[in-house]
């Protein structure tokens, strides 16, 4: 019984923030002298204890009314119901002038409850404890987002030197095919474009390396770049430390340092990449990058390719715009030894623009050889001309997770309800997908939104909780869910 009074406290105690919620949401677009919403929250569940759990939803509900007094005030009324017994209902008001707020349990409770929530939020320090909770992160997410001052003539002074021995030595290797039919390899079909290949040979590469090492001597403009970069992860370390993410081996500062010592190193290290190409060769690897245009100038194929007869691996973007529908996917190809897999996210649909009519599909595969395997598929449908009314399109989304031998999925859909107004029901199956028990392998949530609302204020003589203390404002709770704990013995 114990247990009952706590889940009735915190169950009360829940229906009291959401309310709160709900009343700052849904009620601030809408007419201020009549009811507003009426939200009716119902579940239900699959599996080998259905039977037993669904008896109990079955009969369970929430409800909230969500509407205004005279004075325009949001007033919001919650209804819990379980077992078939009405458990408690809870009349709220929140004062928009004065910040009060004002609630009242009718049917298990004679008193009135008020409080003004400025004065409570000080009387309880709620700023300081927020602050010795979160302070220390919100110092730290400053430190984060007070990215280094570098200017874009900094960066262009820094990088674009690099960037120019890189481009001569493309342009040195470039052919230049126009009017090809090439193949898309993720995406379906073919298309003709203008196409671009750059394949260095180990001479172009050594030649390069070179060059990079010659500009990297002494260059004042890539270490202050990469200085001012060191100090700015030197003071990531708190972060670090909070996320884990430093480890025990390299802290930020050692990370800092080591770039740092990196640009000092760099000619060397180019230098001594640009032997071993010269002593060792490239064991066969080839590298080539295409670039497929449309004679529009629209991308079509990007491509990088490095790889020898044994091993080889390709990256790419393909784009495929048409007509009232838009395809996009990137892949990364690995082929060891005559065996080929294949990693792609790819997304086909339309924007929606003119009809209204949005949908699409996004999926993420695996394919090793001929076996394609979709590891995660989001596919919707919404129509945004016919909105629900809290201002969902009405539709369906569905998102499928594999594991690579079954199925778990999310669905979401919006239309009419059986009763006047729309249901909102999020359906998840195949839980046991990932847990292994088949005790619970689905549920079924369903938010029914109408415009009937009717709300009943609460009015009369109020006690003032404003300066209650927490412990006072526990014992108020827990008093009060014993009462509505005893109302249903009868």
């Amino acid at each position: 019984m114990g247990k009952i009074r706590k889940f009735s406290a915190c169950l009360l105690a829940l229906c009291l923030l959401l309310a709160c919620l709900a009343s700052g949401t849904a009620f601030a677009a809408e007419e201020q002298t009549q009811g507003v919403l009426d939200l009716r929250l119902t579940a239900s569940v699959e599996g080998e204890d259905a039977q037993e759990i669904n008896s109990v939803l079955d009969s369970s509900a929430i409800d909230i009314a969500i509407g205004a007094d005279m004075a325009g005030d949001p007033v919001v009324n919650v209804k819990a119901d379980g077992m078939g017994m009405m458990l408690f209902r809870l009349l709220l008001k929140i004062g928009m002038e004065d910040g009060t707020i004002a609630f009242a349990l009718p049917d298990v409770d004679g008193n009135l409850y008020s409080a003004n929530l400025p004065q409570m939020v000080q009387n309880l320090n709620v700023e300081e404890q927020l602050n010795s909770i979160f302070g220390d992160a919100a110092d730290q997410l400053t430190a984060v987002s007070e990215y280094p001052q570098i200017s874009a003539e900094e960066y262009q002074a820094a990088f674009a030197p690099y960037l120019q021995i890189i481009g001569d030595t493309a342009s040195a290797n470039m052919t230049m095919e126009e009017n090809q039919e090439i193949a898309f390899k993720s995406l379906s079909g073919t298309a003709v474009c203008d196409v671009a290949v750059i394949e260095p040979t180990e001479e172009d590469l050594i030649n390069m390396l070179e060059a990079m090492a010659d500009q990297a001597e002494g260059d004042a403009a890539l270490k202050n770049v990469v200085v001012q970069w060191a100090d700015y992860i030197r003071k990531l370390e708190p972060v670090l430390e909070m996320t884990g993410s430093s480890g025990e081996e390299v802290s930020a500062d050692e990370a800092a340092d080591a770039l740092v010592q990196g640009v000092d190193q760099l000619p060397a290290l180019l230098r001594q990449g640009a032997e071993y190409i010269r002593t060792e060769g490239l064991n066969g690897v080839q590298f080539r990058f295409k670039a497929a245009v449309s004679p529009e100038g629209v991308p079509k194929q990007l491509t990088a390719y490095a790889g020898n007869e044994e091993e080889a691996y390709e990256i790419g973007f393909e784009y495929l715009p048409e007509i009232g529908n838009t395809s996009w996917a990137v892949y990364m190809e690995q082929s060891e030894y005559g065996e080929t897999t294949m990693y792609d996210l790819k997304f086909s649909g339309n924007s929606g623009n003119d009809s209204g009519l949005l949908s699409g599909t996004l999926s993420a595969n695996v394919t090793m050889g001929d076996q394609k395997t979709t590891v995660a598929d989001l596919t919707y449908n919404w129509n945004l001309n016919n909105l629900s009314v809290i201002m969902v399109p009405y539709g369906t989304a569905i998102l499928s997770v594999s594991d690579g031998y079954q199925m778990a999925r999310v669905i979401l859909t919006v239309g009419q309800g059986a009763e006047e107004g729309d249901d909102h029901t999020l359906y998840v199956t195949g839980l046991d997908t990932f847990t292994g028990d088949s005790s619970l392998t689905g549920m079924k949530i369903n938010l029914h939104a109408s415009r009937q609302a009717e709300v009943e204020a609460p009015s009369g003589t109020f006690t003032d909780i404003s300066g209650y203390t927490v412990e006072q404002l526990g014992e108020l709770f827990t008093e009060l869910g014993n009462k509505i704990v005893s109302s249903l013995q009868g």
